[in-house]
């Protein structure tokens, strides 16, 4: 599952400004800390699977930009949902309050009609066109929310200093289709490193990629 308590790291010690993470209290600069939670573990690709990349290289005011080649849907019209809580954590989350631009695209580009529902669902209209989605994440270290997400919870975004993502934040899900395996590439800055409980699957020299069995 994407959705419990693990920790993945991607780093280079350096002798740069100090950051401290509330779980980890380090020093470090050049990290990439993703919490992602009990990230079950695969090598194989799935044709029927989620497929992320997470752009870490061109960050804007904190937000990351988020694109996924979707699962076929077999329906009219699908919800695309962001947790509203996560194990491990006894208050309210909701991130999909820190998600921007949320577009659904068809095969040739085609905008599909995307409402937002709530606090953490997307319904997108057309679906059974559907390929792709795109957002941008803000991070919630920095939220001027009144409602804020715990700091083991949270996600921070400082473009080539840290970046602390913990998936429900980051990563949604189409409803009832959380057993999906799970593809996940980031585009990282030149001297990110990775280090995580996750199988390296495979590695370009600013790409990564990781799967996972299911959502």
């Amino acid at each position: 599952m994407i959705t419990s308590n693990r920790i993945l790291a991607v780093f280079r010690f350096n002798n740069l400004p100090r950051m401290e993470l509330r779980s980890m209290n380090v020093r470090f600069q050049h990290i990439v800390f993703f919490g992602l939670f009990l990230f079950s573990m695969i090598t194989g690709l799935n044709a029927q699977s989620y497929n992320y990349h997470i752009d870490l290289v061109s960050v804007k005011s904190d937000k990351i930009s988020v694109e996924l080649v979707c699962p076929s849907i077999e329906s009219d019209t699908i919800r695309y949902q962001f947790p509203s809580v996560i194990p491990g954590n006894h208050y309210w989350a909701n991130y999909g309050r820190f998600i921007e631009k949320f577009q659904a695209f068809d095969g040739s580009g085609n905008s599909l009609p995307v409402v937002k529902d709530g606090l953490n669902d997307f319904i997108i209209s057309d679906a059974r066109r559907l390929k792709r989605v795109s957002y941008k994440v803000n991070d919630t270290a920095d939220s001027k929310e009144k409602e804020k997400v715990m700091g083991w919870a949270a996600t921070n975004f400082q473009k080539n200093e840290v970046f602390v993502i913990n998936p429900g934040g980051v990563f949604g899900k189409f409803k009832n289709m959380a057993n999906l395996p799970v593809q996940v590439s980031f585009s990282i800055p030149s001297g990110f490193y990775g280090s995580t409980s996750l199988e390296l699957v495979g590695a370009e020299a600013n790409e990564l990629h990781y799967a996972a069995k299911d959502y």
